[in-house]
């Protein structure tokens, strides 16, 4: 998978808490437990799926896009690369009940 077709991807049409998700800064592709990308959301470009896409994608609830950009070099140094942590400071699963979309504060 390119680059680009990884970001477009991690970014499009994914069913979520929109306000939830306004509060972090950045969309993580994470494959097998490992970051893949980062990118730091453009909180401006939040979309939410037209119901003819919802129906394409064969969905029915609304789903989400959004832009970014790449992330700092730091920060990709940071995170790409690297195993995620299964569980979050409270003990909680990052990733549960099968979820495709998890909010892991820093």
């Amino acid at each position: 998978m390119t680059s680009n077709e990884l970001y477009d991807s991690a970014r499009a049409w994914w069913h979520l808490d929109q306000a939830r998700a306004a509060g972090y800064g950045y969309l993580v592709a994470v494959h097998d437990r490992v970051t893949r990308g980062v990118w730091q959301i453009d909180h401006s470009s939040w979309r939410r799926a037209s119901p003819e896409t919802c129906r394409r994608l064969g969905r029915s609830r609304s789903r989400w896009s959004l832009e970014a950009w790449t992330a700092e070099p730091e920060v990709e140094a940071a995170f790409v690369g690297r195993a995620i942590p299964e569980t979050r400071a409270d003990g909680r699963s990052v990733f549960g009940s099968g979820a495709v979309v998890a909010y892991w504060p820093a």
